[in-house]
């Protein structure tokens, strides 16, 4: 049953390649005065991050399941009525938990995925909600998109990793607008953050640090190479630890950048095309 469940998601799926995203929401929050405004929000040991930019919106991740009703408001509060881009880095519950619920109250132009590594509640979920709007998802290799001056490089996983598949298998996308850049690195682990390292340059000037802040052996090696001044852990009151969380934030303060905790509430990067402020 598993096998022909993957079959079913898995032919939903088209090959990515290079796109554009020309059309998208114009609504009150979308910036206008070539600024980009990326929200880090608060939603537990889970993903859920916004841009705005003055062409429109890009959601990347969705929460959990259970605060899928809460992460909808929010957004509608935010003015957002339509999404340029869905982007799912990878299909654990705290990244997908929420994406039937997007689909269902936002107009979505593209939405780009890694491959499925299992076939949860939530996936099956998300993959209803597709149907029944008539969407697809498009499984990412090397995808870049364009919106309002931002340039998504999103990055596709292999499907070969010996540890941690789920985890492993997520998209990383680095965001250039301006003379600035924006990492986010989804759950990475070591075995993936070693492959993207190899073949990409990892310098920018912020990052969505990898796994909710869990300590890894790669951390130190890939915070020297991205040498961020500002660093966003995506953790929730009780997850990671205070100890592991401890080790992280030690590794990035030693590379000298300014830590932020997602669980002492949402954090709002204003980006010009010249430098970026953070707030919480």
């Amino acid at each position: 049953m598993k096998k022909l469940i993957g079959l079913i998601l898995c032919g939903m799926m088209v090959l990515a390649g290079c796109s554009t995203a020309s059309t998208a929401s114009t609504t009150s929050s979308s910036t206008s005065d070539g600024t980009m405004t990326i929200t880090v929000l608060d939603v537990g040991k889970a993903d859920a991050i916004l841009f705005a930019t003055s062409e429109g919106y890009v959601l990347m991740d969705t929460g959990l399941d259970e605060d899928k009703d809460d992460l909808v408001k929010q957004l509608q509060d935010m003015g957002v009525t339509k999404l340029a881009a869905l982007i799912i880095t990878h299909f654990d519950k705290d990244h997908v938990g929420g994406a039937d619920a997007i689909v269902e109250n936002f107009s979505i132009d593209q939405i780009y995925t890694t491959y499925i590594t299992s076939s949860n509640e939530d996936v099956l979920d998300f993959q209803a909600a597709l149907t029944a709007k008539g969407l697809k998802m498009t499984r990412v290799y090397d995808t870049t998109m364009t919106l309002g001056g931002a340039t998504f490089a999103i990055n596709g996983a292999t499907d070969d990793y010996s540890e941690k598949p789920d985890n492993n298998s997520s998209l990383i996308t680095m965001v250039t607008f301006g003379t600035k850049k924006y990492l986010f690195m989804g759950d990475a682990m070591d075995e993936r953050i070693e492959q993207y390292m190899a073949n990409h340059d990892v310098d920018a000037d912020f990052l969505k640090v990898p796994y909710h802040g869990y300590y890894q052996n790669d951390l130190e090696t890939l915070f020297k190479a991205v040498t961020p001044t500002a660093a966003a852990i995506t953790n929730s009151k009780k997850n990671p630890g205070s100890s592991e969380l401890k080790q992280t934030e030690s590794l990035l303060k030693e590379v000298g950048a300014s830590v932020y905790e997602a669980a002492s509430g949402n954090i709002t990067v204003t980006c010009t095309t010249s430098g970026f402020t953070v707030t919480q």
